[in-house]
């Protein structure tokens, strides 16, 4: 068989000098161009890795015969997670019919892993599937659970013939005719049929057996004056004995079945969980930032019904008496300069009440808004004791952060698990005027607590402790955070 490609250097300094030639031929059908252009694709030589276009290559008509080419085509596959049409792909290199399916899928697999090695490329098959073929030639019982494996993932007719064979060797007739179920084989194929013949055979056999006790209620009748309750008793026993047999086995086979169901049960009631969490955290954000556009809302309208009316009012009044005062002037003294004087004065008066309303209004605001502000950018160092609560599924646990911090640098900060009495010292990765992160470990797992501040001496957010997450709400109960 001539070797196409024995250097991935010399390919790529092919490509990088004369790829356009190297691509005229492979449009020819030249076995030689089309094995390279699929390398080309395969590997994103001077152009992005496309499995698809690998694959047309490799199975250009000229290179049917090309057993590195059809194992290629398998590898291809595996990478995309097809494995029934890559099985066939690395059994049809391997031709002894001696060998048993599974046995030239792991011989056509190794080949294609030395290939790739021999040109010293980075690519590797799928270790799990690896580590499945691995267990088909070590004893009896992990070959049999091997195939059972490839059956299950790939669910093809030749894989699925493959584990009733094995399990035909292994007497278990009925996981064999499930097998051959699960890969569609007609009832009228003849490993099926040879399989359901010695099911058959085995039920009868299974009946003559002391497995069972046989009891003869024809010689008794229910109105005759003989006592039934041994006999229904000896039936109750054999019935009992044969169900607990039957279970015992049950449990054997099907103990690896249920643990995978209550695994992907867990998963799935975990991950729906993470998600109501991360709903209900929406949702609070959404229902806060209302509270908040609809508390400013109401300011405003009230800033226009209340506020603005009555500074007209008092401007309306002050102008009346300005007027009069002008007036009492103007009769009372007769000196035009001195009424021009006055006018002036009385004139300004409203001007300057309403810069001392402006000037006060600010100094009032800012004071309401203070009143509650729990300052965490001090230059001063400040020590601060937050309480509150994680909360998850299984109820609510109370807990307390104390730290402290000069401006920005935050030190001595403390979780304590008020329930349990656990404290454990955590460090801070993030810490601004809207947002505070505390990490650590609890055990063996990463501790993380992510807040946001809500209002002046409130913060809410989430705790991570490995794969449990929690829902927290916090206060600031130290003397300055009142």
């Amino acid at each position: 068989m001539e070797k196409y490609v024995t250097n991935i250097k010399d390919l790529v300094i092919k490509t990088l000098t004369n790829g356009s030639e190297i691509k005229s031929k492979s449009e020819t059908g030249d076995a030689l161009s089309c094995f390279q252009m699929g390398l080309i694709h395969l590997l994103g030589i001077n152009t992005p890795v496309d499995f698809k276009k690998a694959t047309q290559f490799f199975s250009s008509y000229s290179l049917s015969d090309n057993q590195d080419a059809i194992r290629l085509l398998g590898f291809i596959a595996e990478l995309e997670g097809n494995y029934s049409p890559a099985f066939q792909y690395y059994a049809q290199t391997e031709s002894s019919e001696k060998e048993s399916y599974l046995d030239r899928i792991i011989k056509g697999r190794n080949r294609v892993q030395d290939y790739l090695r021999k040109l010293d490329l980075p690519l590797t098959v799928n270790k799990e599937i690896s580590s499945i073929l691995n267990d088909f030639s070590k004893s009896k019982k992990s070959k049999i659970g091997a195939s059972m494996k490839i059956a299950a993932i790939c669910e093809d007719e030749q894989s699925c013939l493959e584990a009733a064979k094995n399990l035909y060797e292994d007497k278990d007739y009925i996981s064999a005719i499930q097998c051959l179920k699960k890969g569609k084989i007609s009832a009228d194929n003849a490993m099926y049929m040879a399989i359901n013949s010695m099911f058959e055979r085995s039920k009868k056999e299974l009946l003559k057996s002391k497995a069972f006790q046989i009891v003869d209620l024809k010689s008794s009748s229910l109105l005759s004056n003989e006592d039934l309750i041994p006999l229904l008793n000896k039936v109750k026993k054999s019935c009992d004995d044969s169900s607990k047999i039957c279970s015992n086995e049950w449990k054997k086979k099907a103990n690896s079945y249920v643990d995978v169901i209550i695994k992907k049960h867990k998963d799935n009631e975990h991950k729906a969980y993470l998600a109501a969490l991360a709903e209900e955290e929406a949702r609070k954000k959404k229902r806060n930032k209302l509270i908040k556009y609809g508390v400013i809302t109401i300011g405003i309208i009230f800033l226009f019904i209340i506020i603005i009316p009555s500074s007209e009012s008092e401007s309306d009044k002050s102008s009346t008496n300005s007027q009069q005062d002008i007036e009492n002037t103007v009769k009372n003294n007769s000196n035009v300069s001195h009424r021009t004087e006055a006018t002036r004065k009385i004139e300004d008066s409203p001007k300057d009440e309403e810069a001392a309303i402006a000037s006060e209004e600010p100094s009032d605001d800012s004071n309401s808004n203070n009143k509650y502000y729990h300052d965490f950018t001090s230059n001063t160092t400040m020590s601060h004791h937050l309480v509150g609560f994680f909360a998850d599924r299984g109820g609510s646990y109370p807990v307390e952060i104390d730290f402290s911090n000069t401006g920005n640098n935050v030190s001595n900060v403390v979780y304590n698990n008020v329930k349990v009495g656990v404290r454990i010292p955590l460090i801070c990765s993030e810490f601004n005027e809207n947002k505070i992160c505390f990490e650590g470990r609890d055990g063996n797992n990463d501790f993380v607590i992510s807040l946001e501040k809500m209002n002046g001496n409130s913060f809410e957010g989430t705790a991570v402790v490995g794969n449990k997450e929690f829902m927290v709400e916090l206060k600031a109960e130290c003397s300055h955070g009142n």
